[in-house]
């Protein structure tokens, strides 16, 4: 019968307050959760107004052991719509760690990398994403590329941001890019640490690019 109603009701208003209906129904009485998700967003693209009620329908599924991608998916995109910004994060993250494929794994986490920025949130949580998206190592790597190349642009200093780009680097075997980098971080530490550096970049120049006059 609300369904029936939904279809045949004209006013965006109470064809918002059916899908609410519909959802708490879904919800409540026949445990079926994604189905829920689905009018919640229904309810709240006909009816704004709805949205108080929608974030206190859908909080209830924010639980931790919900390891279902598309209904993470599903709520990531409501919370979008209700500006509930550390939601989204937290919703991207746990897809991000539950992604079995690598490019799957790195896309979702420079789109969290993105979303962190969009925030304003420190930098450091935002390379801690594009680590996440590194470590994956996808076969498409273009956006973490150049994702930490505009970090490094407003953040010169960055070693966080040249080591992971090294890494990168390393695993599309472009130990070019590998020593250029290693040559900046350099110049940026003294003592042990540049020691380290040395050593890393004669071992490249020796055993990748078969130069052992120069390491």
């Amino acid at each position: 019968l609300l369904l029936d109603r939904s279809r045949v009701e004209s006013s965006p208003q109470r064809k918002g307050e059916v899908y609410l209906r519909m959802a708490e129904l879904v919800q409540r009485e026949l445990h079926r959760p994604a189905e829920a998700v689905r009018l919640y967003g229904e309810a709240l693209r006909s009816n704004p107004a709805l949205r108080e009620r929608v974030r206190a329908g859908t909080e209830q599924l924010l639980d931790a052991r919900v390891r279902d991608p598309g209904l993470l998916a599903a709520l990531a995109e409501i919370f979008e719509q209700l500006d509930e910004g550390s939601v989204v994060v937290d919703l991207l993250r746990r897809r991000a760690e539950l992604a079995e494929e690598a490019q799957e794994k790195a896309d979702l986490n420079c789109q969290l990398a993105d979303v962190l920025q969009q925030q304003h949130a420190p930098l450091e949580a935002v390379l801690e994403a594009y680590r996440g998206a590194a470590e994956a190592s996808p076969l498409q790597p273009g956006r973490i590329l150049e994702g930490l190349k505009a970090i490094l642009e407003s953040n010169p200093g960055s070693r966080t941001a040249m080591a992971i780009l090294r890494r990168v680097y390393g695993d599309l075997h472009r130990w070019n890019e590998v020593l250029d980098l290693l040559e900046e971080e350099i110049e940026l530490v003294r003592g042990a640490e540049a020691a380290e550096l040395l050593c890393e970049l004669g071992a490249i120049e020796e055993e990748r690019l078969f130069r052992p006059d120069r390491a």
